[in-house]
C-alpha cells in the first residue's frame, strides 16, 4: 500500500479484464513486445497466468522432469528427467529434433518460452507458471513494504527538490526516513505536486493524476531497491574474504585462492554497480521522467530484469558466504575454491580460465590438504 503525501490518498485503479491473447495462451513474448503488453494491461499476469504445458505426449511419458539451466556459466537451458534408473541432462536445443517437434508447432513456442523463462527462476517444472517478466513485463517476484516506502520517498522528495531546490537523488535509506519526517519537507511535497500538475498541465484532477503517477514510477523503482541492498551481499563477499586473508595469513596455499578471487570479484562489482549509476541517471531528472512515465518504466524493468538476472546466478554463492564460518579453514578453502570455479568462467576469457585452473588445481589441492591439517590440529 502506498505512503500518502501529507495528507493525500491515490485514487483507486480500476483495470478491465483483458480478451485472452496468444501470449495468454504461453506464446513466446520478449523484449518490446512484453513491455507494451506491460503497457496495455498492467494485470494481465494475475488475470490468467499461462502454464509450461505441452502438447507433444513425449514430455507426458518423462519421469521427475525439469528444466534448468547449466554450463560452466550456467547459460544453457537442459532438460533433466529420469530414464530409467539413470537421470540424464539434455540440451534443450536438442529437444527438437529428439522429440520429433516441428518448428511452427505450440510445443517450439513453449521450449522458447522455457528459455527465456529460465533467466528469471532457477527450475522449471511442467505445469508451472511462466515467470511474468516473459509475459506481461511485471517482475514475478514481491517486494517488501520497506522498499515500497522508501521508494515512495525517494521520488516525492526528489520533486520537491526539482521543483524547489536542487534536485539530487537519494537513496540512503536513513536520510529518506529523516527527510520525510520533517514536517517542513511534507509541506514541499505537498506543494511540488500541486506545480508538477500545473506544469504537465493535467487540468482540475491534476493532482490526483500526479500522485497515481508518483505511486505507479515508486512501485516500480521499489524492485530497484530493494536488488540495491541485495548487490550489497556482492560486495559483502569481499569484505568477509579479506577478514579471512587476515585471519589465515599463514595458510599461504589459501591466501593465494583468495586473492585470486578478489580479483575475479572486480569486474561483476564493477558491472552492478553501473547497472545502479545507470538506473540512477535515468532518473535523475524527475519531471522529465514523469512527463515520459511509460519509457521511463519499460527502462526501470530493463533494469531490474538485467540485476534479478545476475543476482539469481549469485545466489548459492551469497547464501554460502553468509553461512560461512570464518574460523574453519578447512570450510573456508573449499568455499574458495567453490567461488573461484563460479566466477572465472563468467568472468575470465575461455582461454585464461583454462590456463589459471591449470595453474591453480595444485595450489587449491594443497590449500584443501593444509586447511584439513589445520582443522584436525584445532
Amino acid at each position: 500500500m502506498s505512503t500518502q503525501i501529507a495528507g493525500e490518498s491515490a485514487a483507486t485503479e480500476a483495470a478491465a479484464s483483458p480478451e485472452q491473447s496468444p501470449e495468454a495462451r504461453g506464446a513466446p513474448v520478449d523484449g518490446d513486445d512484453a513491455a507494451a503488453l506491460a503497457d496495455t494491461d498492467p494485470t494481465f499476469a494475475d488475470k490468467d497466468t499461462p502454464k509450461l504445458v505441452f502438447e507433444g505426449g513425449a514430455f507426458a511419458r518423462l519421469e521427475s522432469a525439469y528444466f534448468r539451466m547449466a554450463g560452466a556459466t550456467g547459460e544453457e537451458p537442459v532438460l533433466v528427467c529420469m530414464m530409467g534408473p539413470q537421470e540424464v541432462t539434455l540440451p534443450l536445443d536438442s529437444l527438437p529434433e529428439q522429440f520429433g517437434i516441428a518448428e511452427d508447432s505450440a510445443d517450439m513456442q513453449m521450449l522458447k518460452n522455457v528459455a527465456a523463462a529460465l533467466k528469471y527462476v532457477s527450475l522449471l517444472r511442467i505445469g508451472d507458471a511462466l515467470p511474468s517478466e516473459i509475459i506481461s513485463g511485471e517482475a514475478s517476484w514481491e517486494v517488501p513494504e520497506r522498499s515500497q516506502a522508501m521508494a515512495y520517498k525517494r521520488v516525492t522528495i526528489q520533486l520537491a527538490d526539482a521543483l524547489f531546490g536542487n534536485e539530487k537523488v537519494i537513496t540512503d535509506p536513513a536520510l529518506l526516513e529523516q527527510l520525510a519526517e520533517d514536517p517542513q519537507v511534507r509541506k514541499r511535497i505537498s506543494e511540488a505536486i500541486t506545480e508538477a500538475a500545473k506544469r504537465l498541465e493535467l487540468g482540475e484532477e491534476g493532482r490526483e493524476t500526479v500522485i497515481e503517477m508518483i505511486e505507479d514510477l515508486a512501485q516500480e523503482l521499489a524492485y530497484v531497491e530493494t536488488l540495491r541492498e541485495q548487490v550489497g551481499s556482492v560486495f559483502m563477499i569481499r569484505k568477509k574474504i579479506e577478514e579471512a586473508i587476515k585471519m589465515h595469513s599463514r595458510d599461504v596455499g589459501m591466501v593465494d585462492i583468495a586473492r585470486s578471487v578478489l580479483r575475479l570479484l572486480v569486474r561483476p562489482e564493477r558491472e552492478f554497480a553501473m547497472i545502479l549509476d545507470q538506473a540512477d541517471g535515468q532518473t535523475g531528472e524527475i519531471m522529465a521522467v514523469l512527463k515520459n512515465l511509460t519509457a521511463q518504466i519499460r527502462f526501470i524493468r530493463m533494469i531490474r530484469d538485467e540485476l534479478h538476472c545476475r543476482l539469481l546466478a549469485f545466489s548459492e554463492v551469497i547464501a554460502a558466504w553468509n553461512d560461512v564460518d570464518l574460523d574453519s579453514s578447512y570450510r573456508l578453502a573449499s568455499l574458495l575454491r567453490d567461488t573461484q570455479r563460479f566466477l572465472a568462467p563468467r568472468y575470465m576469457s575461455a582461454d585464461t580460465w583454462e590456463l589459471v585452473s591449470r595453474r591453480d588445481g595444485d595450489a587449491v589441492e594443497q590449500a584443501s590438504v593444509s586447511s584439513a591439517s589445520s582443522e584436525v590440529m584445532w
